[in-house]
């Protein structure tokens, strides 16, 4: 057995572990998102916004609810930038929980009723999500939703705090655990879950 001085530190350190996941993890999933999730608004100006003395020419459009720079060394292709951005695009429309069209809204609809066919793209995000989890012994965990809605994260207004019987409903619907994958078919193992790749 341990002594409480040891249960103290090593509860400390898997808070430490969780901060850092938080802290260096969440930089690098607002830039993946940023170039990653958010492409389906699409609009692009299709001019320069500036051009830097080392020759970087940067195209900005709006996607995912913000804007996104690219930066292209030397002379901009308008093709090549056109494609950049339709990439974008395509995965925003794959990944974006907002999007009720989405290939993950897709899924998400079908929670605990039947197995969805998943998009490479969604599929791909579901195997990185995995090895997160557990490089983080679950403090990342993309099928939080229920909890997000429990406590009204999701509109406008936060909602009340929650009850802790809605806590304790909401928790029943929460874990990576409780999604199964066979190749490219996927499915919840009960209804009220969701994906939320934000």
């Amino acid at each position: 057995t341990m002594s409480s001085g040891n249960k103290t530190r090593t509860a400390n350190d898997q808070l430490l572990g969780r901060r850092q996941f938080l802290i260096y993890g969440g930089q690098a999933a607002i830039l993946a998102g940023l170039g990653f999730a958010g492409y389906r608004s699409g609009w692009w100006s299709g001019r320069s916004d500036r051009t830097s003395e080392q020759g970087l020419h940067t195209e900005r459009f709006a996607a995912m609810g913000t804007y996104l720079d690219l930066s292209i060394e030397g002379s901009a292709d308008p093709e090549a930038i056109r494609r950049a951005v339709s990439a974008v695009s395509e995965i925003e429309r794959t990944l974006s929980y907002f999007d009720i069209d989405s290939d993950l809204s897709h899924f998400n609809r079908k929670a605990g009723r039947e197995a969805h066919t998943g998009s490479p793209h969604l599929l791909s995000v579901l195997d990185a999500s995995r090895a997160a989890h557990r490089a983080t012994g679950g403090a990342f965990d993309p099928t939080v939703t229920p909890l997000l809605a429990a406590w009204g994260i999701h509109h406008a207004v936060i909602a009340d705090i929650p009850s802790s019987g809605a806590l304790r409903a909401a928790r029943e619907r929460v874990g990576l655990d409780k999604l199964t994958s066979d190749g490219d078919r996927m499915s919840f193992a009960r209804e009220g879950m969701s994906l939320d790749l934000g």
